[in-house]
């Protein structure tokens, strides 16, 4: 029968009462803390992929079915059409704003909170430990939150950078760029799909009431042929009753 493993030693007191971290131990929760934070990377991560590819694959059947050249349109409301593709689009924003509420609510969430541990452990004990100004989340963070960041500055103020923007409005911001071009996308289909039929519809009215028409123009380019050839075979016949009377007269 399997035992359970014994439980880790307490650590030894400080001089001063507490409990004392020793270096190993520092580092063993520093990096652990690391790969907490890139789990929660990866999982956000494999969300938005998850939603891209979603959109993606929504795009292409889309295109697909517009060039195959068949009305694949539902009549909604006053005669308008929309196309199949217009709620695949739609479909790919519902997807996409499922994904963001995932990504930004949970997983964000959670590595917002593993980066907030890094960020104080770092300050508390890895950087009297390193000798650095700042630990390596603190550094990732300074750099993700600030797009003008450097690390050129003197001793003590390595670290420069005032356009303070977070991941999450980033990444907030993708999303809704990436929503309202499928958004714009549909719209511009669906007029296109109806302005295109609205078309179709004149021509076919025009055709129904007589209008010019190829068909037309070619019956009548036919019935002018035939007119053509009709009266080309009846004018040789005065001149030939013209010559009969001729042959008469000299038998006379």
């Amino acid at each position: 029968m399997a035992t359970s493993a014994p439980p880790p030693a307490p650590l030894p007191p400080s001089p001063g009462g507490s409990s004392a971290m020793t270096t190993d131990q520092k580092i063993a929760v520093w990096s652990k803390s690391i790969d907490t934070q890139m789990h929660f990377n990866e999982m956000a991560t494999k969300s938005r992929q998850l939603g891209l590819a979603f959109v993606a694959a929504a795009l292409g059947v889309g295109l697909v079915l517009l060039g195959q050249g068949e009305d694949f349109s539902l009549v909604v409301w006053g005669g308008w059409r929309l196309h199949v593709t217009v709620f695949i689009i739609l479909a790919g924003v519902l997807a996409l704003t499922a994904v963001r509420k995932l990504d930004l609510g949970v997983y964000h969430q959670m590595l917002r909170g593993a980066v907030a541990f890094g960020e104080d452990f770092e300050e508390t004990h890895m950087k009297p430990l390193l000798q650095q100004e700042k630990g390596l989340t603190q550094a990732i963070s300074h750099f993700s939150r600030n797009s003008d960041a450097s690390a050129n500055g003197a001793p003590g103020s390595k670290y420069g950078g005032s356009n303070f923007k977070t991941a999450g409005d980033k990444v907030g911001s993708f999303y809704t760029l990436a929503s309202w071009v499928l958004i714009i996308s549909a719209l511009l289909l669906f007029a296109v799909t109806n302005a295109s039929n609205i078309t179709i519809e004149h021509h076919g009215k025009a055709a129904s009431d007589g209008g010019p028409t190829e068909h037309t123009e070619r019956a009548e380019r036919s019935k002018q042929a035939e007119q053509d050839q009709s009266s080309n075979q009846v004018s040789p016949a005065p001149a030939s009753a013209a010559g009969e009377a001729g042959v008469a007269g000299k038998t006379r």
